[in-house]
């Protein structure tokens, strides 16, 4: 079926200028994200090497912001949360998938 195209008095936008914005509003928005789910991973493999030389209480004290923390802090304790969120996830699908062509 051929779409009949925009009919006179139709003030939608063609699809061809929405498409232009989530492009160039989802490109730099998946970057970001992308930026702090390595960030995340690379706080949390030294968080692991961390355990390992002072324990796990002084690892948690270290990730966790206390009193007087900048929002650096804030921003790598959410990196490293949302770090667990993607890689849990990208398992997730892996499973399901695995399972689904079985």
């Amino acid at each position: 079926m051929i779409h009949p195209g925009p009919v006179p008095g139709d003030r939608r936008r063609p699809w061809r200028e929405r498409e232009l914005w989530i492009s160039l509003l989802a490109r730099p928005a998946l970057f970001v994200i992308g930026a702090f789910v390595l960030w995340g991973t690379l706080l949390s493999l030294a968080l692991v090497v961390s355990v390992f030389e002072v324990g796990p209480g002084q690892t948690l004290f270290r990730l966790l912001p206390g009193r007087g923390a900048t929002a650096w802090h804030y921003l790598n304790a959410a990196s490293v949360l949302l770090a667990l969120m993607a890689w849990t996830l990208v398992t997730v699908a892996l499973v399901l998938g695995r399972k689904g062509r079985a």
